[in-house]
């Protein structure tokens, strides 16, 4: 009978990284400006549609800004404004009278903020109109990024790359088998990605990945990565063994060599004379040993040899088995 252990890995625990793309807000700012011809007075009223909604009610020609924010605020169908700050000047490039420039800034809409769209057809001075522009848009990431790791560098992604894109540009620079999910956007149309590295014995404690977001856009834009999970695979650790309930033996390293595992085992007293032989390592860096034993102190029942016990001491991700096999 020959015995034979086996350290093995047992538990595997993938690497995870997140990618984040983040943008400091900032409030929107539209300028409505009314004019008309030279020399004409401004009179009447408009009114101001949101995004194809129900406009507002009809408010006068030189509605003052307290009047304007509550109707902004209140008027609109489900009052999806939000809250808005308005201030009104003297339109000074307009040549009639009676021209105003309201400043209105949305507090609570972000993204990309359709521009409000003026009805001016009970407004009176010939040519009478009002324009819309947009001072300072609402924060929104745009551009590119790529990712870097172990020197190799994918193609510039979109800032919204699809989850199923970012994992194709990932495996083309050699990390293996990942699983990538995206969630978002936030308000500034900001995601956040979770890649997965399939664990293997090559793959397992994988370096952070490095983001270059240059060519991104947006205020304050910023894009950073960070290790959620760290992988584990590899063995480590010692193991000790018994023979005959004689033991154990001095510690043996996960991959001890021959001529170590002869010495731990001929220490004991129950061996005189053991041949092993070895190999591995497999794949998931475990090994094999089968031991041959020429010489020991009593015969057994199954013969002059007896099955090794053993105790795992610290062997990482790993359990390690003794069997008895026929010589």
């Amino acid at each position: 009978m020959v015995p034979t252990c086996t350290a093995t890995a047992t538990e595997c625990v993938p690497e995870i990284q997140i990618i984040t793309v983040t943008a400091q807000r900032e409030p929107e700012i539209q300028l409505l400006k009314s004019c008309a011809n030279a020399s004409e007075t401004i009179g009447g009223h408009f009114r101001l549609f949101y995004n194809d909604t129900e406009p507002t009610d009809w408010l006068v020609a030189d509605a003052y800004p307290e009047l304007l924010k509550v109707h902004l605020e209140n008027d609109l169908p489900t009052k999806r404004m939000g809250e808005v700050t308005v201030t009104r000047s003297e339109n000074t490039e307009c040549g009639a009278t009676g021209g105003y420039v309201w400043s209105v800034t949305f507090l609570n809409l972000v993204g990309n903020i359709p521009k409000l769209e003026p009805d001016t057809s009970m407004m009176t001075g010939e040519g009478a109109n009002i324009s819309v522009e947009v001072l300072r848009p609402s924060t929104v990431v745009g551009g590119t990024f790529d990712l870097s790791i172990r020197n190799y560098t994918t193609v510039a992604m979109p800032f919204d790359v699809h989850e199923s894109n970012m994992k194709t540009a990932l495996q083309n620079i050699g990390t293996g088998d990942v699983t990538v999910s995206r969630s978002g956007p936030d308000g500034q149309l900001g995601y956040s990605w979770s890649v997965t590295f399939t664990p293997d014995s090559d793959n397992y404690d994988v370096p952070l990945m490095v983001a270059n977001g240059t060519h991104l856009t947006g205020n304050g834009v910023e894009i950073v990565t960070h290790t959620r999970q760290v992988g584990k695979y590899d063995l480590g650790g010692s193991f000790q063994l018994y023979f005959r309930d004689v033991g154990p033996t001095v510690p043996i390293p996960y991959n001890a060599n021959v001529s170590t595992m002869i010495s731990a085992l001929e220490d004991l007293i129950s061996v005189d004379d053991v041949t092993i032989t070895r190999t591995g390592p497999r794949a998931d860096r475990g090994y094999t040993w089968m031991v041959t034993f020429m010489q020991v102190r009593h015969w057994t029942e199954e013969g002059c040899v007896g099955m090794l016990a053993c105790v795992v001491l610290s062997l990482c991700c790993a359990v390690l088995c003794c069997t008895l096999a026929h010589s």
